[in-house]
């Protein structure tokens, strides 16, 4: 169902989604807004280009928890990453907000940014109850739809079960 060119749904994730990359928290950088882009700029320079086991094609993932800001790329179950931050995006049910824009920067600087007041719209007017368990929502970035002429992506909101 499309809402303000978002269009929303609630999925169920049957099994975990793993990932790996860096945690804002112990990356030295300030816990701060200002400091999200530097993080991508550090993953992109410093950990993509050597990171192995990532799925394909390949997704890049941010997650926002209650203390900390993690951005990375999903990898295949069962690797282990020394050096770099591990996380699994739990199973259960989501709602999902997928959304496009005219490029990259738009769909991460215009659209991203103020898509949670639709979102809490959305699922206040269906009864959506979200479950901030420590999860706060999950950045989608699937590199095959990211690159296209018009990018999109989705993002990922825990909810409770109906």
């Amino acid at each position: 169902m499309s809402e303000n060119g978002v269009n929303m749904q609630i999925i169920t994730l049957e099994s975990p989604i793993h990932c790996a990359g860096l945690s804002l928290k112990n990356s030295g950088l300030p816990m701060a807004f200002e400091s999200l882009g530097l993080l991508w700029d550090r993953f992109h320079k410093e950990v993509l280009p050597g990171l192995e086991h990532q799925v394909q094609p390949p997704v890049e993932v941010a997650v926002c928890t209650a203390s900390d800001y993690l951005v990375g790329s999903q990898t295949a179950e069962g690797r282990a990453f020394s050096e770099l931050t591990e996380f699994a995006i739990p199973p259960g049910p989501y709602l999902k907000a997928e959304f496009s824009a005219n490029d990259f920067s738009q769909l991460v600087d215009q659209v991203l940014p103020n898509l949670w007041p639709k979102v809490e719209a959305w699922a206040k007017e269906r009864g959506v109850v979200f479950d901030n368990g420590g999860l706060c929502s999950v950045e989608v970035y699937p590199q095959e739809t990211v690159t296209q002429p018009r990018p999109s992506m989705y993002c990922l909101y825990p909810v409770k079960p109906s």
